[in-house]
C-alpha cells in the first residue's frame, strides 16, 4: 500500500518519479526507473553511430520474487576496471515480479516502450536464449538486433552435451571457436551466409561420430540453437552492433547483479 501510496504521489512529478507502475493482478509487477536512467538509455542505447547493448537479465535467489535488471554502458566514461570492458555498466531500470512468463517479459518490454517512447528506436539488446524473455523484445523492438549472452549459451551447450570434458570442450570450441592469446580459432559463430551451412553440416557429422549420443544432440541444435547462432550471434550481426569481432558476453548484467 505504501508503495502504491508513493506511485500515485509521484506520478504528477515526471523529474522525480521513481516507481513507474505497481500491478498486484494477476501476480505482483514493480516497474522502476527515474528519468536520468531514461534519458541515459535513450542517447547510448539508440544512437546508430556508437551504441550500447540494452542487457536485460533475470535474477535468481531473491526470496519470492525475481528481479529483472535492464543496462546499459556510459559511452563518455571510462572504466577503471578492464574486467568490465572499456565502459563502466550502469543500472537502467528494476523490475521486481513473481514469475518468468512470457506474459511477464511482455510487459516488460511494453514498460519500457510506454515510458519511455524514445526507446523505439532501440539498436541491440542482449538476453538469454530463453525464448520468453528475447521474443517479446523482438516483437515490440522489431528494428533492433538481439544479442544472446555468450556465457548463457555456452553453459547450456554444457548442459546438453553430458560427454566425457574433452569431447564437450571440443564441441564449444568447434561452435564459439578458441581463444589462446591474442589469436583466436574461429568458431560456427565467425561463419556467415552459405559458409554457416557448409561449416554447420560439416560439424554435425564429426558431432554424430565422436559423441555417444551424437545424433540426438545433432537433432537439438538443430531445433533450439542453430537459428540464435546464425540470426543473432553471427559474425554480420555482430559487425552491425559494433561488436567487431567479440561475442557478447553477459559481464555488464552480472556486474549489476552482484551489486544489486
Amino acid at each position: 500500500m505504501r508503495l502504491q501510496e508513493k506511485c500515485k504521489k509521484e506520478f504528477d512529478f515526471p523529474s522525480l518519479r521513481f516507481i513507474n507502475e505497481i500491478h498486484a493482478v494477476p501476480s505482483l509487477f514493480i516497474f522502476r526507473a527515474t528519468k536520468r536512467q531514461f534519458d541515459d538509455m535513450v542517447r547510448f542505447c539508440t544512437n546508430a553511430d556508437n551504441s550500447s547493448v540494452l542487457g536485460v537479465d533475470t535474477m535468481f535467489n531473491v526470496g519470492k520474487f525475481f528481479v529483472t535488471a535492464v543496462t546499459y554502458r556510459h559511452l563518455l566514461l571510462r572504466s577503471r576496471s578492464a574486467n568490465i570492458g572499456d565502459h563502466p555498466v550502469m543500472l537502467g531500470a528494476i523490475f521486481i515480479h513473481q514469475d518468468k512468463s512470457r506474459a511477464t517479459y511482455w510487459q516488460m518490454a511494453a514498460s519500457l516502450k510506454k515510458h519511455c517512447p524514445e526507446l523505439v528506436d532501440l539498436k541491440v539488446y542482449g538476453t538469454d536464449s530463453d525464448p520468453a524473455l528475447y521474443q517479446p523484445f523482438k516483437d515490440l523492438f522489431p528494428a533492433a538486433n538481439h544479442l544472446p549472452f555468450d556465457i548463457h549459451m555456452r553453459d547450456n551447450r554444457e548442459e546438453a552435451l553430458g560427454e566425457e570434458p574433452d569431447v564437450s570442450m571440443q564441441v564449444i570450441q568447434d561452435i564459439f571457436g578458441k581463444k589462446q592469446g591474442t589469436d583466436k580459432t574461429a568458431g560456427l559463430v565467425d561463419c556467415a551466409g552459405g559458409d554457416f551451412e557448409t561449416a554447420a553440416g560439416a560439424l554435425y557429422e564429426k558431432w554424430t561420430a565422436i559423441m555417444e549420443e551424437g545424433a540426438d544432440f545433432v537433432s537439438y541444435f538443430k531445433e533450439k540453437k542453430e537459428h540464435l547462432i546464425q540470426n543473432c550471434m553471427s559474425l554480420s550481426t555482430r559487425i552491425a552492433c559494433q561488436l567487431n569481432l567479440d561475442v557478447h558476453t553477459q559481464n555488464a548484467n552480472e556486474c549489476i547483479n552482484s551489486v544489486i
